[in-house]
């Protein structure tokens, strides 16, 4: 009977001595776990906002330092204010060609024709041609709408013509085919100097012959094109006006001869 009760209280007490035992372990297990997991970061609603001073002073100085960000691959506002308007390309100054023909009834040609010669030089132009009664002259294009109407002035109009041409789109294809053959020369004078036996050498000269003729005409045209846009020409005549003769008549002798008619053979 003691026998059974000792080996009870025995089992008693080790049972309790594994109960206290394994407590302490599991609390170790737990907080090694709450240790060991991470803390999590404040959400953006949890992080304080900043005042308008500071997000202002934070934008002005990435704007400073060349921040180039982009988000979801578009630009960053910084990209935008660093950007260069698009420039304005200039307009094209139009080439146009005056040429005018005016024919006049004066009362004295030579007095005329001096007044010509001064309005021509008044408008700052220059005669190009001149015979007894035509004057062929030149004036800045400019003012050619003036100078026809001042020569207008200068007597009766008896016969006036004009025409204008705008040679801007060929002025400016000359000018691309002589930038074009003046790459080609620099291009075969190098060649030239390169080359390793005569035969070369002949076919590349003879080449640079020819570029050489084109690129003189061009230059001829160009400046012909030039020069006809920068002034106008104008072509006057001018004539005597007729001075009026009255007729006069003279008396009839006889009365009755003009109930037959017969008067015109008086006159």
């Amino acid at each position: 009977m003691r026998i059974r009760l000792l080996v009870f209280c025995l089992l008693l007490g080790l049972s309790f001595g594994g109960c206290d035992a394994k407590e302490p372990a599991s609390a170790h297990r737990s907080e090694d776990k709450s240790a060991a997991a991470p803390m999590s970061e404040p959400s953006d609603y949890d992080r304080p906002r900043e005042s308008a001073p500071e997000e202002e002073a934070r934008a002005a100085s990435a704007y400073e330092a060349g921040a180039e960000r982009k988000y979801d691959g578009r630009p960053t506002v910084v990209d935008a204010l660093n950007q260069k308007a698009p420039e304005k390309k200039s307009p094209i100054e139009r080439m146009i060609v005056y040429t005018a023909m005016l024919r006049l009834a004066v009362h004295s040609p030579l007095e005329a024709l001096a007044q010509i010669e001064g309005v021509v030089a008044e408008l700052g132009g220059y005669v190009q041609s001149s015979t007894r009664t035509r004057r062929v002259v030149r004036v800045p294009s400019a003012r050619y709408h003036e100078a026809v109407r001042k020569l207008k002035g200068l007597g009766v109009v008896r016969d006036f013509s004009q025409s204008s041409l705008d040679v801007t789109e060929e002025f400016q294809d000359v000018v691309a085919r002589m930038d074009n053959l003046q790459a080609l020369k620099k291009r075969y004078e190098e060649l030239l100097v390169a080359a390793v036996n005569m035969e070369e050498r002949l076919a590349i000269e003879r080449e640079l012959r020819r570029i050489s003729t084109e690129l003189r005409i061009l230059e001829e045209r160009r400046r012909a094109l030039s020069d006809q846009a920068a002034y106008a020409t104008l072509t006057i005549d001018v004539e005597a006006i007729a001075p009026f003769v009255a007729a006069i008549r003279s008396p009839q002798p006889f009365g009755w001869v003009r109930s037959y008619g017969l008067a015109s053979l008086y006159q």
